[in-house]
C-alpha cells in the first residue's frame, strides 16, 4: 500500500531540513497547537499531583488521580482512533482541549466552593480523560498526513521538541504558581492555555479522512485492534513502551515526594523537570538530523539503557551529600534519552502503518504505550509508603528490562508500507 501524500516528494538533489517544514500547509499551525496542548498537559500533570498533596495530603490519592486522568480515555482509544479516521482531526483535537479547559475551570469552582471531595475529584478527572486520545492520536496522525515522507523524522523531531519546550516551561511555571499563588490559580492558567489551543486547532486544514463517516464505528474500532495485533512492529512497541512507561509513571509521582522529603518545594520540582526538558529538547533537535530508518532497534535500546541509568542515579540521590544536584544530573541524563527515543519511536510507528489504518493504529498503539504512565503512577502511590527508594529503583529496572526486548520483539528489517 502506498504512503503517498499530496506533497510526497521534495526537490531533487536537496537535503530536507527543518526550514522545509515551514512550506508545508498547516504544519506550522499544527506545531503551535501541539505546543499549547503540551504546555497545558505538562503543567497539568504536576499541578494535579501538587494540588492533591496540598489539599488532601495523600500520596496515594495523588497517584490515583494521575491514573484516573489518563486510564479511562486510553481504554477507549480504539473508538477514538475510529473517529480520527472518519472526521477532521483538527476539530477533534479542539474538542479535547476544550474539554480540558472546562475540567480545569470546574475543579476550581468546586474547590473554591468547598465541594471538592476525593470522590468528586476522581470522577471529574476520569470523565474528562475520555477525550484525551482525540488530541494525542490526532497530533500523531496529522504528521504523516500533512508532511512528505522524507521530512517525517524532521517533523517528528520538531513535534517532540515542541513538547520538550512545553515541558521546559510548564512544570517550572506550574511549580512557581502553586508555590506562590496556590493550586487554584495554576488550574485556571492551564484552562486558558488549553482554550487557546482549541481555538488554534480549528484553523488546521487537512485532507479528507480516508474512511467514510457512514462506516460502522464499532467495526472500524475492532479492525484497528486486529491490525495492531497482526503488525509485528506495532505489536512489539505495544509491549516495550508501556513497560518502560510504568517506570516513568512511578517516577513522576516519586520525584515530588522525594523533593518534598528533602525539604525543598514545588518550585524545585518544576525546575528539575525543566532540566529534563532542556536536555530532551537539545537532544531531540540534534537527533532530527539523523535518519533513523533501518536503525530503530539499536537507537531504542541505547536510549532505554540511558533511561535506566538515569532513574537509578535519581534513586540514589537522597543517600548523597548533594541530593538536589545529583537529581538534576539524573534528569539531564533522562532527557538526553527521551528526545531521541521518541523521535525514533514515532517515525517507526508511522513507517510501519498502512495509511488507511493510520488513525486507529496510531491511536491504539500510542494509548497502549502511554497506559503504562497512569499504571505506574497508581502503583507508586501505594509503593512509596513502603519504600521511596525501592519505587525509583523499580522504575530503573523496568527500563533496563526493555533493552533486550527491543531485539526480541521488534523485526530486524525496517518496516515499509
Amino acid at each position: 500500500m502506498s504512503t503517498s501524500t499530496p506533497q510526497d516528494s521534495l526537490h531533487a538533489g536537496t537535503v530536507p531540513g527543518y526550514r522545509d517544514l515551514l512550506g508545508v500547509p498547516s504544519f506550522p499551525t499544527l506545531a503551535v497547537t501541539n505546543l499549547l496542548a503540551q504546555l497545558g498537559g505538562n503543567a497539568w500533570e504536576l499541578v494535579l499531583i501538587l494540588f492533591v498533596l496540598e489539599r488532601f495530603h495523600s500520596p496515594a490519592l495523588a497517584g490515583l488521580a494521575a491514573f484516573c486522568g489518563l486510564a479511562p480515555g486510553l481504554a477507549i482509544s480504539p473508538l477514538a482512533g475510529a473517529l480520527l479516521d472518519r472526521f477532521p482531526r483538527g476539530r477533534l483535537i479542539a474538542f479535547d482541549l476544550g474539554v480540558g479547559a472546562v475540567t480545569a475551570g470546574l475543579l476550581v469552582v468546586l474547590a473554591a466552593g468547598g465541594r471538592l471531595s476525593p470522590f468528586i475529584l476522581l470522577a471529574v478527572i476520569s470523565v474528562s480523560s475520555l477525550a484525551v486520545p482525540l488530541s494525542s492520536g490526532g497530533f500523531r496522525t496529522l504528521v504523516p498526513v500533512l508532511v512528505p515522507r522524507p521530512l517525517w523524522d524532521r517533523a517528528n523531531a520538531l513535534i517532540v521538541s515542541m513538547g520538550n519546550v512545553a515541558l521546559l516551561i510548564g512544570p517550572a511555571l506550574a511549580g512557581v504558581l502553586v508555590a506562590t499563588m496556590g493550586g487554584l490559580v495554576a488550574l485556571l492558567a492551564i484552562g486558558w492555555i488549553w482554550l487557546a489551543g482549541a481555538i488554534l486547532a480549528l484553523l488546521i486544514r487537512e485532507p479528507a479522512p480516508a474512511e467514510p463517516a457512514s462506516a460502522h464505528i464499532m467495526r472500524s474500532a475492532w479492525q484497528g485492534v486486529r491490525y495492531l495485533l497482526s503488525n509485528p512492529t506495532l505489536r512489539g512497541l505495544s509491549i516495550i513502551l508501556p513497560t518502560t512507561n510504568i517506570g516513568y509513571g512511578a517516577f513522576v509521582v516519586a520525584l515530588p515526594v522525594l523533593v518534598l522529603r528533602l525539604h525543598a518545594g514545588a518550585a524545585q520540582v518544576g525546575l528539575l523537570w525543566s532540566v529534563f526538558a532542556a536536555a530532551a529538547l537539545i537532544a531531540g533537535l540534534l537527533f532530527g538530523h539523523i535518519r533513523s530508518e533501518g536503525r530503530e532497534r539499536s537507537i531504542m535500546a541505547a536510549t532505554l539503557a540511558l533511561y535506566a541509568g538515569a532513574f537509578f542515579v535519581a534513586a540514589m540521590a537522597a543517600r548523597t551529600p548533594f541530593p538536589l544536584a545529583l537529581l538534576a544530573v539524573a534528569m539531564a541524563l533522562a532527557g538526553c534519552a527521551d528526545g531521541p527515543l521518541f523521535v525514533t519511536m514515532i517515525s517507526y510507528r508511522q513507517r510501519a502503518t498502512d495509511p488507511e489504518q493510520l488513525g486507529r493504529a496510531l491511536s491504539i498503539s500510542g494509548s497502549i504505550s502511554y497506559l503504562g504512565v497512569p499504571m505506574g503512577s497508581a502503583l507508586a502511590g501505594a509503593s512509596i509508603g513502603l519504600s521511596l527508594t525501592g519505587t525509583m529503583v523499580g522504575a530503573a529496572l523496568l527500563a533496563a528490562v526493555c533493552v533486550p526486548l527491543t531485539f526480541v520483539l521488534l523485526p530486524a528489517s525496517s518496516p515499509q508500507t
